[in-house]
């Protein structure tokens, strides 16, 4: 990528004229690096917003960076000309914590990595550069070997201590290393049964939605066999309905009304022709 094109991204286009030529050590008469130069012009532009001190800027560019499987994040590139990480050339720069913690966060890999030219750890410049006790505190969690690995001078973390650190991130290095170790261990036990007990609660969860699931099946299909039965009972009391209405309707032949008619008029001519016989009986 170009300067040109470095320039033109939309966080740092209202601010482009401090990215000057001669702001980034460009040499004008052979197009080479110039004298106090910290980057070369044609390096990410993480790279020149740290090296020019913009933060907030930086810190945007890694919020709106499009991450893409392809391509290496910004934060996992190395300066061409030091060969330090973004994460080494923050501390390097006493960057505020926000932005630090925010290149941890998007690659913590950085935490394990030194310089090309140098045998300083993260950690190691955090403590020269007095950073502030979080992100001390942060690398240490991240990385607690760091605490008994030398640089090129043979110094430990501990041996790095300057005058202005604070008293904080002092007595967080000053603690055994077998502590840190052995508290984060316990800490990530606890964060394991942590993720067994929820991936435990998950999958009853899963179960209890599977089975509310078929509850509610089975409750349609209840419903619908219940609208069937109604249906079925309607149409039953219709028929009996009109049954009744048949049976007492003397105008039909066969209902009920009829039949009880023409047996009542049966019994009558019985009973007539049974007076008549016992009439003619007794005359005789």
């Amino acid at each position: 990528m170009d300067l040109q094109r470095q320039i033109s991204h939309p966080l740092i286009t209202k601010n482009k004229k401090s990215l000057s030529k001669s702001a980034l050590g460009y040499n004008e008469s052979n197009s080479t690096l110039g004298s106090k130069r910290s980057v070369s012009f044609d390096n990410q532009l993480l790279h020149i917003l740290i090296s020019s001190y913009r933060w907030e800027e930086a810190h945007g560019f890694l919020l709106t960076n499009d991450s893409n499987a392809n391509k290496a994040p910004p934060s996992s590139v190395r300066e061409k000309r030091s060969g330090d990480l973004p994460l080494h050339m923050s501390l390097k720069r006493s960057a505020p914590e926000y932005f630090i913690l925010e290149l941890i966060e998007q690659y913590n890999i950085a935490v394990h990595e030194t310089g090309l030219n140098d045998n300083s750890y993260p950690l190691h410049l955090a403590v020269i550069y007095c950073a502030p006790p979080k992100i001390i505190l942060t690398l240490i969690r991240r990385f607690p070997d760091a605490l008994d690995i030398v640089d090129n001078d043979g110094d430990t973390p501990r041996l790095c201590i300057r005058k202005g650190l604070d008293p904080t991130a002092r007595n967080a290095l000053m603690m055994p290393s077998y502590y840190w170790t052995t508290l984060f261990a316990k800490s990530k036990e606890e964060d394991n049964s942590s993720s067994e007990l929820l991936h435990e609660k998950d999958e009853e969860i899963s179960s209890l939605k599977q089975n509310l699931s078929l509850a509610e099946e089975t409750l349609i299909q209840v419903k619908k066999s219940e609208e069937q039965l109604l249906k079925k009972v309607t149409e039953l009391e219709h028929r009996l309905r009109r049954m009744e209405l048949n049976a007492f309707d003397s105008r039909k032949p066969g209902s009920l009304n009829s039949r009880l008619k023409k047996l009542s008029e049966q019994v009558i001519r019985i009973e007539e022709v049974t007076v008549s016989s016992a009439g003619s009986i007794s005359v005789l």
